[in-house]
């Protein structure tokens, strides 16, 4: 009697109270960060229950100041680039619009000064973070459109159809427009003539690619593992890889690490870009008009 008497008593107070820690462990591990552990008896291992609860919260904090940082560090990272508009960009869609002007060429100059416009009045808002895809493919369209319309003997961009299952879908801002601009800027940058971009969308139950590929001359070895280098180094500071990096890290902090920018080389020459969005089974999935 006094041997069972112990082993329950053994089992009462020491090895069910050190299995309930251990299994709150094994949450924690698991990143549930809501575990906690309670109990109503007063003993010795309510001072470590109590540990335990005050090294979760405390945790819970520093992870929040973290994401906080990161967000902080995002959207500055988002101005200096709203604010960097290329400057050749700039002067070249002004002589533009005065040579339009200039030959008398009405509809044009009032096509290309309504797009410039609003151009300008997009990425001249702060004040939101996310926006809804589809009118980041607005944004996109309209610097095609005005990119096409500068270099219309040499230059094409072809957008696919957005799929209608993610029209409701919200995004980090300035996302596409960028990549196109990076596509121009240097995988066509020698193309003379027939230079073409290309903007797809593939869709699965809980995913979306977006593809921006250009048909440019292409890179050598050296060249695209320098490429390669910078992108994974996040503290160069390239105008060019920076945009690249901001966008990647914007995308894996609002949607997790599966999702952000893959790049590869094409056989045929020039760059394709893919943009992954992992939205499936969280906030993120996009409520969608039937």
């Amino acid at each position: 009697m006094i041997i069972l008497f112990f082993s329950v008593s053994l089992y009462r107070w020491i090895h069910k109270p050190l299995v309930t820690v251990i299994r709150a462990f094994g949450k924690l591990q698991q990143g549930d960060l809501k575990v906690r552990i309670h109990r109503r008896k007063k003993d010795d291992f309510n001072d470590l229950y109590a540990y335990f609860n005050t090294t979760v919260e405390h945790l819970n904090s520093l992870i929040d100041q973290v994401y906080r940082q990161q967000i902080l560090a995002q959207r500055a990272e988002l101005k200096q680039l709203q604010a960097q508009i290329n400057p050749h960009f700039l002067y070249n869609s002004f002589f533009m619009l005065h040579r339009m002007v200039k030959a008398e060429d009405k509809q044009q100059a009032v096509l290309f000064s309504k797009r410039l416009g609003e151009f300008f009045q997009f990425i001249t808002r702060n004040g939101e973070d996310d926006i809804l895809l589809s009118k980041e493919t607005d944004h996109a369209r309209i610097y095609a459109d005005i990119q096409a319309m500068r270099f219309v003997s040499r230059l094409r961009i072809d957008f696919e159809p957005l799929p209608p299952d993610v029209h409701h879908l919200y995004v980090p801002r300035m996302i596409l427009q960028p990549l196109l601009e990076n596509a121009i800027e240097h995988g066509l940058r020698n193309k003379e003539k027939e230079g073409r971009i290309n903007v797809r969308y593939k869709t699965a139950p809980d995913s979306l690619m977006i593809e921006i590929e250009d048909n440019g001359t292409g890179l050598s070895d050296g060249e695209w593992e320098r490429l390669l280098r910078k992108f994974e180094d996040t503290s160069h500071e390239d105008v060019e890889i920076t945009a690249l990096i901001n966008i990647h890290r914007r995308l894996r902090i609002k949607f997790g690490a599966d999702s952000g920018l893959q790049l590869s080389a094409r056989e045929s020459g020039g760059l394709l870009v893919q943009v992954k969005i992992v939205y499936g089974g969280g906030e993120h999935v996009p409520s969608v008009d039937r």
